[in-house]
This record gives structure tokens, C-alpha cells and sequence, in this order.
């Protein structure tokens, strides 16, 4: 819970976090489960910076561990920074593909 920064908030009430705060509660959530699938929509929404950090760093660990990590982002940096494949969808239809191997920069 201090990694993600929420060690201040066990005795605080939720109604007074912020949408960061809420977000980095969700994560820590799930990345104390140790599961081997991880499914995360907008992951990086609400957060700062050092906080998105961690939380590609947590990401890339539990990948390296072992997890399966599906991401649904609309945030197209998170994605080519965090994913080893993206698969793009325009109204429900694959429209694009890509790995790390073969992206454009």
C-alpha cells in the first residue's frame, strides 16, 4: 500500500479522494491478488507521472513473473510503452496489429 502511495488513506473516508487517489486504491487492489491475469481499462487515467511509473514498472514485473497483463487503453503512449502487442479495434473490428518488433517510432 506505501508503494502506491495510499498509506495515509486506511482510516481516511473515499467520498474525499481524489480521482488519482481512488485509481492508485483500484491498482494496489488488484496487485495484491498475485494473480496470473491482470485486466486493467485506463490504468493510467488519474494518476501523475511518478505514479504512472510505478505503475509501469508493477506492469513489466508482473509480465516478467509470469502474469498475463490485458490492457484496454485509449492512451496510445501508455500502450506502445507498456504492451508487447497492440491489437487496434474500430467498432468491435480488428482494423490494426502490432508487437514491439515491428512498431513505427
Amino acid at each position: 500500500m506505501n508503494k502506491a502511495g495510499i498509506a495515509r488513506s486506511v482510516s481516511d473516508r473515499t467520498i474525499s479522494f481524489s480521482g488519482g487517489m481512488l485509481q492508485r486504491i483500484l491498482l494496489a487492489r488488484e496487485f495484491a491478488e498475485n494473480a496470473l491475469l491482470i485486466v486493467l481499462a485506463e490504468p493510467g487515467s488519474g494518476l501523475d507521472k511518478a505514479k504512472r511509473s510505478v505503475l509501469e514498472d508493477e506492469l513489466r514485473g508482473l509480465a516478467d513473473a509470469g502474469a498475463a497483463v490485458l490492457l484496454f487503453s485509449t492512451d496510445l503512449d501508455e500502450l506502445t510503452s507498456l504492451a508487447d502487442e497492440i491489437l487496434e479495434l474500430k467498432n468491435g473490428v480488428l482494423v490494426a496489429a502490432s508487437t514491439r518488433g515491428n512498431r513505427e517510432t
